[in-house]
C-alpha cells in the first residue's frame, strides 16, 4: 500500500492553541507539552471518523465518535480529545489521544475499521498502519 499524501501532511490538535505539524521536527517545548498530557510517555491517536477512508455523514461520524468514547471510558484507559486537521484546517477528523500501548491503540483503531494510527514515542511521531503495524514510518517524512 502507499502511503496517502495526506497522513503525513497532518496537524494533530490537543486542544486551543496546541497545536503539531507533522511535516515539522517536534521542538522540545512541544515534547514536554504531549508528556503533561496525563498519558504517560507514550500515547496514540485514534479516530472513528471515515473507516477505510471512506467519507461518512457528519452525524454518522459523530455517532462512531461517541462510541470510541464510550469504549475507552469502559475499558478505563486514559486519554484526551485529539484531532486530526488538513493543514489548511477545512478537514478534520476528531479522534483521542490514549494512554495504551501500540498494540492496544492499533487493536482499538481496526475495531473501528481505521487504516493507521499517530503513535507518539515519546519523542516523535509515527504514522503505523493498522494492516501491518510494523516499525512505523517517522514523521516527518522530509
Amino acid at each position: 500500500m502507499s502511503i496517502p499524501t495526506h497522513y503525513p501532511d497532518t496537524r494533530l490538535r490537543f486542544g486551543p492553541g496546541f497545536e503539531v505539524d507533522l511535516r515539522r521536527e517536534l521542538a522540545e517545548t512541544q515534547r514536554r507539552q504531549l508528556r503533561s498530557l496525563g498519558l504517560g510517555r507514550r500515547f496514540g491517536i485514534v479516530t472513528a471518523f471515515n473507516p477505510r477512508g471512506e467519507g461518512l455523514p457528519v452525524a454518522t461520524n459523530r455517532s462512531r465518535l461517541v462510541r470510541l468514547e464510550r469504549r475507552l471510558a469502559a475499558a478505563g484507559l486514559a486519554y484526551r480529545p485529539a484531532d486530526g486537521l488538513s493543514i489548511d484546517r477545512r478537514h478534520c477528523e476528531r479522534g483521542f489521544a490514549v494512554a495504551a500501548d501500540r498494540r492496544g491503540v492499533v487493536a482499538l483503531a481496526r475495531a473501528f475499521d481505521q487504516l493507521a494510527v499517530f503513535w507518539f514515542d515519546g519523542s516523535r511521531f509515527l504514522l503505523v498502519w493498522c494492516d501491518r503495524p510494523g516499525r512505523g514510518l517517522p514523521l516527518p517524512t522530509r
